[in-house]
């Protein structure tokens, strides 16, 4: 769904304020968790209730594709057990 959200990229640093953007929340992936996508870059974002509105965060939460690869998770799952194999 669209929405108006709060967007990490647009914040004005010189005043300290959050700007509104348009960002589609694609689905749910934790306790609130969402996955986002803003100008083609999927990223995490959390919802707000006290203001109402979610904050994508599109500077520091950018997924990588694989691990956004919800049809196929198992393949994603993969690429992390393969990480995990070198350390001891």
């Amino acid at each position: 769904m669209k929405v108006k959200a709060y967007i990490h990229s647009l914040k004005d640093q010189a005043n300290d304020r959050h700007v509104l953007g348009e960002a589609e929340i694609i689905r749910r992936i934790g306790d609130n968790l969402y996955l986002a996508e803003v100008n083609g870059v999927r990223c995490t974002a959390i919802f707000n209730p006290f203001v109402g509105r979610y904050f994508v965060d599109d500077v520091y939460g950018v997924q990588t594709r694989s691990y956004c690869d919800w049809q196929h998770p198992s393949s994603a799952m993969d690429e992390l057990t393969d990480d995990d194999e070198g350390e001891t």
